[in-house]
């Protein structure tokens, strides 16, 4: 931080561009490869500060423009004009991002998240997250339509068979007072779910549906 604050004072006056500087937030974010959570917490800043950041609505402090640069140790007055630059120097320090956590290599996780994104039964973000290592924040910021594609696929997929699950219960329903009809028994709630398997149960308002229509039919 010496480093950046030195070259800061030494270096030619400018006025920062408020849009490059916000470019230059989203890509030292991006490069970690890490969450904005993460690297609000690793700066000992809130994650609405880091938020407004990069929204435009808040202006970096020198704070925290010297520990964003230092992440990564990038060169504090090429961070203000929105570029990534790597500081070099005698006896510098680089420091290791995220407090020695192993960088993701998101090539390899994007290859695994597209290989996912066609993978059936489809999985849950969260089960694609946990099996590259990546956290599903992340998933969202750095891969947002592949992200989408699978919860899009998951939630069509938890539909259907919904719709399979209810189709055959229903089934299953109209047999059973069917069954007790043909016993001579009346089909009331009680002594059809008690024919019923677990944990199928009239309480469902769409097996409940389906059971008074039974019943009320010849």
């Amino acid at each position: 931080m010496a480093a950046q604050l030195a070259e800061l004072v030494i270096g030619p006056p400018r006025a920062p561009d408020p849009d490059r500087v916000r470019g230059a937030v989203d890509d030292a974010i991006a490069t970690l490869g890490c969450t904005q959570k993460d690297v609000a917490a690793t700066i000992g800043h809130a994650r609405s500060s880091v938020s407004k950041w990069r929204s435009g609505k808040g202006r970096l402090s020198l704070a925290g423009i010297l520990r964003l640069s230092a992440l990564g140790a990038w060169s504090a007055c090429a961070f203000l004009d929105g570029r990534l630059v790597r500081q070099r120097g005698p006896g510098m320090i680089e420091p290791s991002p995220w407090g020695g956590r192993t960088r993701k290599d998101w090539r390899r996780i994007e290859h695994e998240v597209s290989q996912a994104a066609s993978n059936d039964p489809p999985p849950t973000l969260r089960s694609v997250a946990r099996a590259t290592g990546a956290d599903i924040q992340a998933l969202r910021e750095r891969l947002p339509q592949r992200s989408a594609q699978i919860v899009q696929r998951r939630r069509a997929w938890d539909r259907d068979l919904a719709n399979q699950r209810q189709a055959a219960a229903g089934m299953l329903i109209a047999n059973v007072v069917a069954r007790l009809r043909a016993a001579g028994v009346d089909p009331s709630r009680r002594a059809v779910e008690a024919q019923l398997p677990k944990p199928l149960s009239l309480r469902e308002p769409a097996l409940q549906a389906v059971w008074k229509e039974a019943r009320s039919g010849p």
